[in-house]
């Protein structure tokens, strides 16, 4: 009885035994977790599982780079920005599941292209006078989403964002006495992710203060001395720069300059003049009757270095310019039919229009002594008595 009761009591102490190292194999209750780890446009999935009986098994699902999926880590890649979220079920050997969910964030996908760009150039031309600056013009892109659609003008240009394959248009605002062009793509559309480029162009031109254009009154003529002396009437201005102008006799086109500040006495048909510091490519406009006297260059026979400059077109300063009555009123060599006297009577009141004196013979006299001496002056003083160039000035 002692060997089975001690057998017995050996195959009781097997069991305790047997029972605690079954309860230590029941480890702690299956868990699992999952986490996505984004790097630009990539995703890292990656799960974490604790407890249960090994070995453990996992399935993950979601997107098709998700689902499907059965390792601990494993990297997704993805072409649009959102949220992507993923499953995990982790099974151990005791057929115990655990489950979890995690998600991640994408937002480094450049999106395809939706818009273009537009870089606007104001350009001002102020050759033929005025001060205008580019950001005196106003522009507006309308169409397209423009953005931005109205701003200051700049001679470097403005970019602005219009909508890729979407009509558009570009203006500027009114100056007085400025014309507007535009040059390149001003118009839409432009095809998206693409750029281009607009050029509005605005020219000013002088106004006319009421004056007119007067009939031509010479008939081409032209001389130039051995010395170089030049005297033309009759000339039509073709172009007009800041410094010059070239006018056109016999088919031959001049280059008319001056330099710096130092002008040439401007006259007007009505025998007026202009003070020394007036630029007279301020007066001048393209289609002018115009006379000349001046000197040819030495280096280039259809450049003029202007003394004298008279526009036969107008009787009156455009642009509200002053005028002075000083020297060269009324002076013949350049004087049209229509004109009166010396311009230095009591009847002409200096806006470019002159009345006949009254009838005093001897005033008229006087007044014709006056043009010979400044005839006499001129051909003195101006062109070094070229007798070779202009005689000794009955020619004239």
């Amino acid at each position: 009885m002692k060997t089975k009761l001690a057998l017995f009591g050996g195959i009781a102490a097997i069991i305790t035994v047997g029972s605690i190292l079954a309860a230590q194999a029941q480890s702690a209750a299956l868990t699992v977790s999952c986490a996505g780890a984004v790097t630009g446009n990539q995703v890292t999935w990656s799960a974490t599982t604790a407890g249960g009986n090994a070995p453990i098994a996992l399935l993950w699902s979601g997107d098709s780079t998700v689902g499907g999926q059965t390792s601990t880590s494993f990297v997704s890649t993805y072409t649009t920005n959102g949220t992507y979220t993923a499953g995990i079920e982790a099974t151990d050997a005791s057929s115990s599941v655990a489950t979890s969910t995690c998600a991640a964030i994408v937002s480094s996908n450049v999106p395809p292209a939706t818009t273009s760009t537009l870089n606007v150039v104001v350009s001002v031309n102020n050759t033929q006078g005025g001060a205008a600056t580019p950001s005196a013009f106003t522009v507006s892109v309308s169409g397209a989403n423009a953005s931005p659609s109205s701003f200051a003008g700049s001679s470097t240009g403005t970019a602005v964002v219009v909508s890729g394959g979407a009509t558009y248009s570009v203006s500027a605002s009114s100056v007085a006495n400025y014309s507007m062009s535009t040059s390149g793509n001003c118009a839409g559309p432009i095809t998206a992710g693409t750029a281009d480029a607009c050029t509005v162009t605005e020219t000013f031109v002088p106004p006319s203060n009421g004056t007119t254009t007067l009939p031509r009154v010479n008939p081409a003529s032209l001389q130039i001395g051995p010395n170089g002396a030049f005297i033309s009437r009759g000339m039509t201005v073709t172009s007009v720069s800041a410094n010059s102008f070239q006018a056109q006799v016999w088919g031959i086109t001049y280059t008319i300059n001056w330099s710096g500040n130092v002008f040439p006495q401007f006259l007007l048909r009505g025998g007026d003049n202009t003070t020394s510091t007036t630029n007279p490519s301020q007066q001048l406009h393209v289609g002018d009757e115009v006379g000349v006297a001046g000197r040819v260059s030495a280096s280039n026979p259809l450049v003029v270095t202007a003394e004298i400059v008279r526009d036969y077109s107008i009787k009156m300063p455009r642009k509200d310019f002053h005028f002075d009555r000083g020297l060269g009123n009324g002076f013949g060599l350049f004087k049209g039919p229509d004109d009166h006297g010396n311009g230095d009577n009591a009847s002409n009141t200096g806006n470019g229009t002159s009345t006949p004196p009254a009838p005093d013979w001897g005033s008229r006299i006087n007044d014709l002594f006056n043009q010979l001496r400044n005839l006499q002056n001129l051909f003195n003083g101006g062109h070094g008595g070229d007798n070779g160039g202009h005689g000794n000035g009955n020619g004239h």
